[in-house]
């Protein structure tokens, strides 16, 4: 099984992220895979589980930042995370 070495505490961070990189693109492609990913989308999901107000984790990328962080720790283990920046300086369009 291909998680096996994270039950184990074996794999190391990048043997991580390719498995899970992987499982996401054999779901893409709708390959048979040793379980569906899980990809937690955050900016709801986030706020709601760690019980902060919407206005204050959308008013600063540091403090939305460490509600993720805190978030993903209370669930455990997830393939990726979809997250939209809500920061205004990020959202600029401009690409001069």
């Amino acid at each position: 099984m291909e998680c096996s070495g994270i039950l184990k505490g074996k794999m190391d961070k990048t043997q991580l992220m390719t498995d899970r990189f992987n499982r996401i693109k054999r779901a893409v492609n709708l390959e048979n895979q040793d379980r569906i990913p899980v990809v937690l989308e955050y900016s709801s999901f986030a706020s709601n589980i760690t019980r902060t107000p919407m206005c204050e984790f959308i008013g600063s990328p540091a403090k939305a930042t460490e509600i993720m962080i805190q978030a993903y720790k209370m669930i455990g283990e997830a393939d990726a995370i979809n997250y939209g920046s809500f920061f205004p300086y990020g959202l600029n369009s401009d690409t001069r």
